[in-house]
C-alpha cells in the first residue's frame, strides 16, 4: 500500500516537474515580447514631435492654441511624395474603372434603374430567383430592341461587356513565341500552354464543322423545300 502511494507521488512529481520545464519556453517567449513592446513604446516616445502634433491638431479647427504652445510653419507629410521610379500595380481596368462624361439623361436612367433592382439582401439565398429576374430584364431588353427596329426607330442603348466577361482567360489563343517570358522560363506552364492550344484548336474545328453543316442544311432546305 505505501509502496502504491509512493509511486503515485513519483509520478505526480514528474508530471509538475515536466509542466514546469514545458512552461519555461513560453515564459522566455513572452519576456521576450514584452521587452520588444516596451522597446517599441520607447522608441516612440522618444520620436514623437509635440510641436507637431499641436499643429495638426490647432490648424484642424479654427481655436487658437494656449499660450506657451508654439505652432510649427512646416508638418511633414509622411508617405504623401512617391520616390522616384516607384510604381503602383492595381487591379483595374481603365475602361471599366476609369471616369466616363456621362449625360444627364444617363444619370436619370442609371438612378432609375438602381431603384428598380432589388437590393443585395433581397437576393440572400435567393439564387435562382435573381438568374430569373436576370433573364427576364435581358429579354425585356431584347424585345424593346427588336420593337425599335419594328417601327424604325432608335433602339435602347445597350452598354458592351467588358471582354474578360465571358471569356476564359488562358494563354489558349497566343501563340507559343508570344508568350511572356516567364511562362517560357517554366517548362510546365509551357507545357500547359500547348495543352490549351491544342483545346483552343479543337474547339475551333468543331465549331467550323457545326457551322459547316448548319449551311449545308440551310441549303438543302432552301433546295427542296422553298424553290416553288
Amino acid at each position: 500500500m505505501h509502496a502504491k502511494i509512493d509511486n503515485e507521488v513519483n509520478m505526480a512529481g514528474a508530471s509538475h516537474n515536466s509542466d514546469r520545464a514545458a512552461a519555461r519556453p513560453i515564459q522566455a517567449a513572452l519576456s521576450s515580447l514584452r521587452a520588444k513592446i516596451v522597446t517599441d513604446r520607447n522608441k516612440s516616445l522618444a520620436a514623437f514631435d509635440p510641436v507637431a502634433f499641436d499643429s495638426i491638431i490647432y490648424r484642424q479647427s479654427r481655436l487658437r492654441p494656449p499660450p506657451g504652445v508654439r505652432l510649427s510653419s512646416r508638418i511633414a507629410k509622411s508617405g504623401s511624395t512617391s520616390r522616384n521610379g516607384e510604381q503602383a500595380y492595381l487591379p483595374v481596368n481603365p475602361a471599366i474603372h476609369k471616369m466616363h462624361k456621362r449625360s444627364q439623361h444617363w444619370y436619370k436612367e442609371k438612378c432609375e434603374e438602381i431603384k428598380r433592382r432589388p437590393s443585395r439582401k433581397a437576393w440572400f439565398g435567393k439564387v435562382g430567383a435573381r438568374q430569373r429576374w436576370l433573364r427576364a430584364e435581358e429579354e425585356k431588353l431584347e424585345r424593346s430592341g427588336q420593337e425599335a427596329r419594328h417601327h424604325a426607330t432608335m433602339p435602347p442603348f445597350e452598354p458592351p461587356e467588358p471582354r474578360c466577361v465571358k471569356r476564359i482567360l488562358d494563354f489558349g489563343d497566343v501563340p507559343e513565341k508570344e508568350l511572356p517570358e516567364y511562362v517560357h522560363s517554366n517548362p510546365a506552364w509551357l507545357k500547359a500552354c500547348a495543352w490549351l492550344r491544342k483545346c483552343e484548336e479543337q474547339t475551333t474545328q468543331y465549331q467550323r464543322q457545326v457551322d459547316k453543316s448548319k449551311e449545308e442544311a440551310e441549303l438543302y432546305y432552301e433546295k427542296n423545300f422553298c424553290a416553288g
